[in-house]
């Protein structure tokens, strides 16, 4: 092989490191080199050895040679109370993940659940895994929640939070007519909340009249 050539006879560093960036080059690609045997599989007249390039197994560490690891929750945003289901990939085949929710938002880690875990990675280096959203510390908090292989050493993070929902209505009286209604009448025609400022084309009111307003606060322990 050429490789081995150059390994085997070259005397100077550039041609090493050349052949190391066309290494790294396949690996990064998902290449590699392997021995094929053409015709019988034994030995003698007729069966030749050659190489080609053909693409690594799923489940080779090499396809995570470079380090893509990542680690994802499947929301954004959770109640508290809520459990935060977790999936990570790109790690090393059975390899041991470390997992660690902190707070980010400069929150005192007092609570429970703030400890770090472990989980065992399967044969093409995927893991899940669960959180509890403790409400003993999480109400409007941000989290970070971070893996670390063991044996790879690669880092994945992402963040989530536990934010108070509030959300904001004026009522929308249509005309003077129905100045006295109750907002939120069920049926066409009457007033009714909405989300955003009012105007001409949906309110009228006088000066000095009250304007209702409700607050909404939602994902309150």
């Amino acid at each position: 092989m050429r490789i081995r050539k150059i390994f085997g006879y070259s005397k100077t560093t550039t041609a090493v490191l050349l052949v190391l960036a066309g290494t790294l080059s396949l690996l990064a690609a998902g290449f590699y080199t392997t021995p094929k045997t053409n015709g019988s599989s034994a030995k003698g007249a007729g069966a030749t050895s050659k190489t080609f390039l053909g693409q690594l197994p799923s489940k080779s560490p090499f396809m995570n040679f470079l380090g893509d690891a990542t680690v994802t929750t499947d929301l954004a945003d959770y109640a508290p109370g809520a459990t935060v289901n977790i999936s990570g990939s790109g790690f090393w085949s059975n390899e041991i993940v470390t997992l660690q929710v902190i707070h980010t938002d400069g929150t005192a880690e007092g609570g429970e659940g703030h400890e770090p875990w472990t989980v065992i990675a399967d044969a093409n280096g995927n893991f899940s895994s669960s959180w509890y959203v403790n409400p003993d510390d999480s109400v409007g908090s941000s989290f970070k929640l971070t893996a670390i292989g063991a044996s790879s050493g690669f880092t994945a993070a992402t963040t989530f939070t536990d934010n108070i929902g509030v959300n904001l209505d004026q009522c929308q009286n249509i005309d003077l007519t129905h100045l006295n209604d109750p907002c939120g009448t069920v049926g066409n025609g009457h007033p009714d909340w909405a989300n955003g400022d009012i105007n001409k084309q949906n309110s009228q009111y006088r000066e000095g009249d009250g304007l209702p307003y409700r607050a909404a606060f939602t994902q309150v322990p």
